[in-house]
């Protein structure tokens, strides 16, 4: 069903956009979050980080770099449901999320294919799958950037993030002083996302 060629989610072969579970109120949402992040997402993790780092050696890659899992700051997720939700707080499927960051294209592509297909037998379901990487994608929707991401949920319920990065595109996205505002190029693409109220 998924690839690395998977089109994006302005196609008709992707579900709609996934939210958190109903009847629950933000307090609700935050403290599965916590829950979710520390008894079920982080050991998920761990375990995708011992198996996919193994792949660099395969591809010669000699590169893998793990962030998370961790909370999205407060500060942030009042933002993007004021800014991008319109206060729909169950929009925010990425209060838990992780990050893999590759030297190559083909060893992401061979961790996210492993994920697809091992997910299952570690308790989780993949919703939905965002491939900014494939030739396709208008960057002008992103200001230019990519990587690939997923959304997933195990037994608690809670929607969680996977986000699998290329290195040189990571890097940009990170670094700071790369322009006279001083500013990293996440904090730029966050004042972008605010600005398009994505």
């Amino acid at each position: 069903k998924y690839s690395c060629n998977l089109v994006l989610d302005n196609t008709e072969e992707l579900v709609e956009k996934p939210v958190q579970k109903r009847g629950q109120d933000l307090f609700a949402i935050l403290q599965n979050a916590e829950v979710c992040m520390n008894l079920e997402f982080g050991p998920l993790f761990e375990e995708l980080v011992r198996v996919t780092d193994a792949f660099k050696f395969e591809k010669g890659a000699h590169y893998m770099r793990k962030y998370g899992p961790s909370l999205k700051k407060l500060q942030r997720i009042a933002e993007k449901i004021f800014r991008c939700y319109r206060m729909d707080f169950r929009s925010l499927t990425d209060i838990v999320r992780c990050s893999l960051v590759y030297h190559n294209i083909e060893t992401l592509c061979k961790a996210l294919e492993y994920m697809l297909a091992h997910l299952q037998s570690h308790g989780f379901t993949v919703l939905r799958v965002k491939n900014r990487l494939h030739p396709d994608f208008d960057v002008r929707e992103s200001g230019g950037y990519r990587d690939v991401s997923m959304n997933v949920i195990g037994a608690l319920g809670h929607v969680c993030e996977i986000q699998l990065h290329w290195l040189p595109i990571f890097q940009i996205k990170i670094g700071g002083d790369t322009d006279s505002s001083k500013e990293s190029g996440h904090k730029r693409y966050t004042r972008f996302r605010d600005v398009r109220l994505q």
